[in-house]
């Protein structure tokens, strides 16, 4: 804590141990300037006076001490006096870096931020340049007029506090005593460093005890790193192993990939890369055989459900050997509301002489008689296209043929709508194409941005109240009770809709004019 001692007029100016009387005033005649002397008051003093500068230069100079900022007296007397032990005068960078480390003890209790230290050290370096070029005046001209408004411009900025701070440092300083401790340091320098306070130094003690702790913890969990890194074990045919193999394809990695990341990773453990087989033939090889072993422990400890669901669905996919082609993936699924299974996903070609439902349900039958799953299937999930519910040919007819009973059909939820849909879109002329995709939501979706995305009016009410059409009132009602149920769903795309229903029955509530309408996204009528 800085303390502000005011002054006392009526009490005289106590002198320092260095201060001392050059010359005896005379009775009428001004007195003579008060120069810093080592000796005491009023004796002949053995050092010799300079000029802009006050006596010599001593080594007792080269230490800066007091309860204040250090003045720039003090600081150039401390360049000044910064002498090695023998070898010759230190350099002008490493006098400068000495004085700035004797000056940042200060400011950091008095809690003043510094400048940067290059910039102090160009500070301090002016300063010698200005006093240098004082001393360089000639005898014949110190008497003049301009000599003596620089000396005396040099005296006010040697007894001023030297600025290390920046320019904004009032903005840097929270507490108000540091505030009027700068203050009085920019001014007439009477505060004083005082007691700290004892909050304040509770606080720093605790601070420090904190790093000292978390200092403590990191070494200690380095040596224990240490002693249990130490004595690791690394087999030669760690590409080989079935946990490894299996997080690198998950990860996608290639052999070359996986081969180079092994051999990293045990040269920067400091281990030998020699000692292992760690190559991209190897890692390949690896991997071929490991996935096929995993892949047989998983078909004996996966035990289907008594009764399956069976869902096959087809998709466009890079080939395996070259990305830049696509080529036809079936994905065969098995399972119930529980657990689900993912058979196989054989890629196929379509024939000509062959009809698609036909390869599709060869390619299903095959995956369930391999797995053993043929008699627990009795149900079928499947998209509601030509090549899987068409009367003759299609997936589902030859499904039941190969297994040689019926099954339920439940479609996809998406494509049995977009099969009632299909006749509304027709009858109201909205969409004359067969293509999935509808233009005009393609439209919607291109100038999006030219759109308003929040409503910031009242929606008016769409469906008639219980007043005009009770059924319908009825309904509506109905319908929002059961959307304000379920409106915390899992996909983004079902809550979507249930507050677009909300907004359009204008029942929103609070929420109904903070709501936010989200670009288009799937464009097939399905969605």
């Amino acid at each position: 804590m800085n303390s502000l001692q005011p002054k006392e007029e009526e009490k005289p100016k106590r002198k320092s141990k260095e201060m001392h009387c050059t010359t005896q005033p005379t009775p009428g005649s001004s007195s003579p300037k008060m120069l810093p002397s080592p000796t005491g008051p009023c004796q002949n003093s053995s050092r010799s006076l300079v000029f802009g500068l006050g006596p010599s230069i001593t080594s007792e100079d080269g230490i800066i001490t007091g309860a204040k900022l250090p003045t720039g007296r003090q600081i150039l007397r401390c360049m000044l006096g910064k002498k090695p032990g023998g070898n010759g005068a230190l350099s002008q960078f490493e006098a400068t870096k000495g004085v700035l480390e004797q000056v940042r003890p200060f400011y950091k209790k008095a809690n003043i931020p510094m400048v940067s230290d290059k910039r102090a050290c160009h500070k301090m370096v002016d300063l010698v340049y200005a006093n240098n070029k004082l001393r360089k005046i000639s005898q014949a001209k110190r008497s003049s007029e301009t000599t003596a408004k620089q000396l005396e411009k040099m005296e006010c900025r040697l007894d001023a506090t030297f600025p290390l701070w920046p320019p904004n440092v009032e903005k840097l300083i929270d507490n108000p005593e540091d505030l009027a401790f700068l203050a009085s340091m920019k001014t007439n320098r009477v505060a004083t460093f005082g007691v700290l306070d004892k909050k304040l130094q509770l606080k720093v003690k605790r601070r420090e005890e904190r790093q000292a702790a978390a200092a403590a913890r990191q070494s200690r969990c380095e040596k224990e790193l240490e002693k249990m890194t130490a004595n690791v074990f690394i087999p030669h045919d760690i590409l080989s192993r079935p946990s490894v193999v299996s997080l690198a394809t998950r990860l996608k990695m290639s052999p070359t990939q996986q081969a180079a990341f092994t051999r990293a990773l045990v040269a920067e453990s400091g281990g030998e890369c020699t000692h292992l087989s760690a190559s991209y033939a190897t890692a390949y090889r690896a991997r071929r055989q490991v996935l096929e072993t995993i892949s047989e422990e998983r078909h004996k400890q996966w035990t289907p459900p008594p009764l399956c669901t069976l869902h096959w669905d087809s998709k466009l996919t890079p080939m395996l050997s070259n990305v830049r082609q696509l080529e036809e993936r079936l994905t065969v699924v098995v399972g119930d509301a529980e657990r689900l299974k993912l058979l196989r996903v054989p890629a196929y070609k379509k024939q000509t002489n062959e009809a698609c439902g036909v390869i599709i349900a060869r390619l299903t039958c095959k995956s369930l008689q391999d797995w053993c799953y043929a008699d627990q299937v009795v149900n079928m999930a499947f998209d509601t296209t030509a090549s899987n519910t068409g009367h003759l040919t299609a997936a589902c007819i030859a499904i039941q043929l190969s297994l040689g009973r019926p099954l339920l059909w439940p479609g996809c939820r998406h494509h049995i709508g977009e099969v009632l849909l299909n006749q509304v879109f027709t009858d109201l002329k909205v969409e004359t194409s067969r293509s999935p995709e509808v233009t005009l939501f393609t439209r919607l979706r291109e100038k999006w941005n030219l759109l308003p995305q929040e409503s910031s009016s009242q929606c008016s009410r769409y469906i008639p109240g219980n007043t005009e059409q009770p059924l319908l009132g009825k309904l509506r009602a109905e319908l929002v009770r059961c959307a304000k149920e379920v409106t915390d769903h899992k996909r983004g795309d079902y809550r979507e809709f249930v507050h677009l229903c909300l907004v359009f029955l204008d029942a929103g509530g609070e929420e109904q004019n903070a709501v936010t309408f989200q670009r288009p996204g799937a464009l097939h009528k399905a969605r």
